[in-house]
């Protein structure tokens, strides 16, 4: 479901620094997109 807007720069920045903790440590090759929806399908 498209939501109308893209992502803004502080919620790129927020997934990247959750990227670099360790609690990410079990996702690997995984996109995240901040395109409003537009590839979810």
């Amino acid at each position: 479901m498209m939501i109308a807007r893209l992502g803004e720069v502080m919620g790129v920045a927020g997934c990247a620094d959750w990227l670099a903790l360790d609690e990410s440590g079990c996702i690997t090759g995984a996109d995240c997109a901040f395109d409003g929806g537009a590839t979810a399908w």
